[in-house]
């Protein structure tokens, strides 16, 4: 898989600028994420695909920093910057159990416009738990022990920060994002037309590869399964 340190060296590479303030990462990552954010939403939109990821959240009982053993609601706690849920904007199916307990474990949580329950529900192993999608916060039916969560959904890919961080979003990622840096070089920095065109070509050429590639491992495909099962054969980031 391709890293961000794999992409800063292609582009300073290419550029020729090794050695220059160019190499400086408070100038080349803000880039070099917009171009991967970019390329993202390009994949999303052009294949009609989503990138989606299963989220495992343990012992999620202190999702709203509380302290007693009253349950919890809001995973909004899990959605912010560097949590788990971070860049969740679409759930899809969720799973619970008691803390600590095996994977077989897991029973499915049902989607509902609004929770049934504003007091902690009493645990039971056989307790239905339900979850909703309000206001891009995910909320969960509170229950009165500590359990653990499961939450599979569509994702916007993570930002790149550290060198050993991947580019989830496709194996040959490096050539868009590599190709789309140096033209946001090009045009906003250095004013130079031709070197943004000719990176825009290589860029756009590259991107329109990877979306044939998905188009073609989606034809045939004509439903999205779901099941206590699939969930766990299918952990990390996968378009579908």
């Amino acid at each position: 898989m391709n890293t961000l340190f794999d992409v800063k060296q292609s582009v300073l590479s290419l550029m020729g600028e090794e050695n220059s303030g160019t190499a400086n990462d408070s100038y080349l990552v803000p880039k070099i994420n917009f171009a991967y954010k970019t390329q993202s939403l390009y994949i999303k939109r052009a294949t009609g695909t989503n990138l989606e990821q299963v989220v495992e959240i343990p012992n999620a009982l202190d999702a709203n920093s509380n302290n007693t053993n009253q349950g919890l609601n809001s995973l909004a706690q899990f959605q912010q910057k560097g949590k788990p849920l971070y860049g969740l904007y679409e759930p899809l199916y969720l799973w619970w159990k008691p803390a600590g307990a095996p994977e077989r474990a897991y029973i499915e949580c049902y989607e509902k416009k609004t929770l049934p329950f504003s007091t902690p529900l009493i645990y039971s192993p056989t307790q239905q738990m339900y979850f909703t999608w309000r206001a891009s916060q995910l909320f969960v039916t509170p229950i009165s022990a500590p359990i653990d969560l499961l939450i599979d959904g569509r994702f916007n890919p993570p930002p790149l920060v550290k060198n050993e961080d991947v580019l989830v979003i496709d194996t040959d990622a490096e050539i868009p994002v590599t190709t789309g840096t140096i033209a946001l070089i090009g045009a906003f920095d250095r004013g130079n037309q031709a070197m943004e065109q000719s990176a825009l070509t290589l860029c756009e050429a590259a991107a329109d590869d990877i979306v044939a590639k998905l188009i073609r491992q989606k034809q045939g495909y004509t439903a999205r399964a779901g099941s206590n099962s699939w969930h766990r054969e299918r952990r990390g980031w996968f378009w579908c």
